[in-house]
């Protein structure tokens, strides 16, 4: 399986347990070497070597298992807003002020309140 750089993963290692990691390059999970930071927690310690949040941590093929974590999915549907409402979300994207107070100012707050009229 292909990773993309930027991609988060749960890592279950047999040495330094579990943890999620952020790959910082491009990498194939066919290769003997995974390509990833620490992301969390903010400190994962080894046998013999600690790692921090941010830094490059070895995660050898034969030793750990990953999984790619999936984004959040949103609670709405494109198919249940109209076509002013798609306008009027895109215009709000471009300039957050538009977006009615009563939304909070936020961008998925008005479309799902929009979604739900």
């Amino acid at each position: 399986m292909k990773i993309k750089k930027g991609t988060l993963v749960k890592v279950k290692h047999s040495r330094t347990g579990n943890w999620t990691g952020k790959a910082y390059e491009d990498f194939d999970t066919e290769d003997e070497w995974y390509a990833l930071t620490l992301e969390s927690p903010d400190r994962v310690d080894g046998l013999n070597t600690a790692w921090v949040k941010g830094e490059k941590i070895p995660a050898r093929k034969g030793l750990c298992e990953i999984e790619v974590i999936k984004e959040k999915e949103t609670k709405f549907k494109l198919s249940e807003f109209t076509a002013d409402d798609l306008r009027n979300i895109a215009d709000a994207m471009d300039n957050p002020d538009l977006i009615p107070e009563q939304f909070g100012g936020d961008i998925g707050g008005y479309a799902e309140r929009l979604s739900n009229k």
